[in-house]
């Protein structure tokens, strides 16, 4: 049977079912049913005899739900049979109508602002243009034979089809194959795809998730034609798949420039020669792999983003990674196993985030890095090799800083190794954050003291106070360093400091002279938040001592959130 681009066939799924459709195929009839209501299209079709121009008419007779009413007769509601069924038919006719006209005034919406409505709401309206494009193709059900106007969806161009294709799932993208012969397998042209759980999940799940999925990548290697610049595999539940090897080769001669594999908890997937052969890649996102670089690896000199989470590398293996990417900007590493040793050379880095447990951190080579975030996830660290004022040094560009209990533990051994200051000044550090810091045990409050105070520019700072005070006294504050934090700020003023949030104050000595001293010193200090964490009356006496610090800025705002017992 020969296509006719000019006759559509889809019924968007989410509508029928809506309208709780019955399809009787030999008949030729169509019922829509909406609550007690009920509309029977009843479709004739009639073909040209012309095989070179076909032309196809299409005769609708709609019945209402109450068809066991004569012409004759008439309804309680001294309705004629006709007349009820032509009111039925309008008010069905006004449901489709509203029900399409959001998807309408997306298609023109995408037309008119080239190409720029949500992904969301283009997904979720998708059916709606697809019945919109037949029932506005219908002829009305006034008895008269009309032909087809030109198919809707098939004369759209070929960039607002592409653009459509790219705001699917590829699992809708693939079915858009039967709209019409210019959608036929344009998916096949796409240049980004995503394979994750929802191409194999099904109702019933009959078919093991490796069998799909392999059937899924052999079908994509057959099939597709054309450069894919990103690629997003995710996976979750799978033991085995031996076609993803083939599927990063296909990757690596197509011009992959952003890759995404995640593989589930428990099946590291060892990456294989060809990942290293991709030489266009700019993204890289690996998740539960095992790393190995091959001796004739000369790097990625594209690379600009580079994500490893729970990978497994040796550190001599992940710094000549590092070091062979030139232009790397974004690095990531979280829970690397076998790197005890990380050294980072990376002369246009602008972003790492590190979180896990290593023994020494070097940041050899990276003088525009801007924003640092070092979580440590040990229990208990050693400080090694590492110093506080060299690790610092070494990032003169700083702007944002995050870091916890353990990153001071990771940097220093005891007290008496944490300066009053740094020597270089952080001029550059206009953000940060102190996660799970407690103001009364002394390494942590002196590590915090020594980067507030070399830190003139600080325009926001955030401490959080750990979640339990278990094993956090190993040594607490002194009163004489408690004394000495006045006249330690005596020659600082922030000048640019307006937001600062302090979360867990139990009312410490400690505690209570920094945020005097912060008070005292920052003179465009816009909004101070204080959250105790302390309970009932000696909550309110935290806050209220706190209310009556002398302010530098006439704006400055103490804004507290008073805990109370709701035991």
């Amino acid at each position: 049977m020969e296509e006719n681009k000019e006759v559509p066939l889809i019924l968007g799924i989410p509508f029928l079912a809506t309208s709780r459709a019955i399809l009787d195929i030999h008949e030729t009839k169509l019922m829509l049913r909406v609550g007690e209501e009920a509309v029977t299209f009843e479709m004739n079709v009639e073909m040209g005899v012309k095989k070179e121009n076909p032309i196809a008419s299409v005769e609708w007779k709609v019945k209402g739900s109450k068809e066991k009413a004569e012409a004759s007769e008439k309804d309680k509601y001294e309705v004629h049979p006709k007349k009820a069924e032509k009111k039925s038919s309008a008010w069905m006719c006004a449901f489709i109508f509203l029900s399409f006209s959001p998807f309408l005034l997306t298609v023109f919406f995408i037309i008119d602002t080239t190409l720029a409505c949500s992904e969301l709401l283009f997904q979720r309206t998708l059916p709606l243009l697809i019945l919109l494009a037949v029932f506005t193709n219908m002829t009305p059900p006034n008895g008269k034979k009309q032909s087809l106007p030109p198919n809707v969806l098939g004369n759209l161009p070929e960039n607002v089809i592409d653009d459509i294709l790219l705001r699917l799932s590829l699992r809708d993208a693939v079915r858009t194959s039967i709209l019409s012969r210019n959608w036929r397998y344009k998916w096949c042209k796409l240049p980004q795809l995503k394979l994750d759980q929802t191409l194999w999940e099904t109702t019933y799940d009959l078919i093991p998730p490796t069998v799909k999925i392999t059937d899924i990548i052999y079908q994509l290697l057959t099939l597709h034609v054309g450069p894919i610049s990103k690629f997003i595999l995710s996976i979750f539940d799978l033991i085995n798949c031996p076609k993803i090897d083939n599927l990063i080769y296909f990757l690596s001669r197509n011009g992959i420039q952003h890759l995404v594999l995640q593989f589930p908890i428990g099946n590291l997937y060892k990456l294989p020669f060809s990942f290293f052969t991709c030489l266009q890649l700019r993204h890289v996102t690996l998740h539960r792999c095992i790393v190995r670089t091959p001796p004739v690896f000369k790097g990625f000199d594209r690379l600009v983003s580079l994500e490893l989470s729970q990978v497994t590398i040796c550190t001599e293996f992940l710094g000549r990674f590092i070091s062979r990417c030139p232009l790397l900007e974004h690095l990531v590493l979280e829970y690397v196993d076998n790197a005890n040793h990380i050294e980072v050379n990376a002369p246009k880095l602008r972003s790492f985030v590190f979180t896990g447990n290593i023994h020494f951190l070097h940041l050899k080579c990276v003088p525009l890095l801007a924003k640092v975030s070092h979580e440590s996830t040990a229990s208990i660290v050693k400080a090694g090799k590492n110093d506080l004022v060299n690790f610092c040094k070494s990032i003169p560009a700083l702007e944002h800083l995050h870091w916890n209990y353990s990153s001071f533990r990771f940097m220093v051994a005891g007290p008496g190794e944490v300066p009053t200051r740094l020597p270089s000044a952080l001029n550059c550090l206009k953000h940060l954050y102190l996660s799970e810091i407690c103001l009364e045990e002394r390494v942590e409050f002196s590590c915090a003291l020594c980067l507030i105070r070399s830190s003139p520019n600080l325009e926001e700072l955030q401490i959080k106070g750990p979640f339990d005070l278990m094993g956090k006294l190993l040594a607490p504050v002194l009163w004489s360093a408690v004394n000495e934090i006045p006249a330690s700020f005596s020659d600082v003023t922030y000048y640019h400091l307006r937001a600062v949030k302090i979360k867990g104050v139990a009312g410490a000595w400690g505690e209570m002279q920094l945020i005097k001293v912060l008070l005292a010193k920052s003179a465009v200090l816009v909004r101070m938040v204080i959250e105790p964490d302390v309970v009932g009356d000696q909550s309110l006496k935290v806050l209220a001592e706190i209310t009556k610090f002398q302010r530098a800025s006439p704006k400055a705002e103490v804004v507290a959130y008073p805990c109370y017992n709701l035991a």
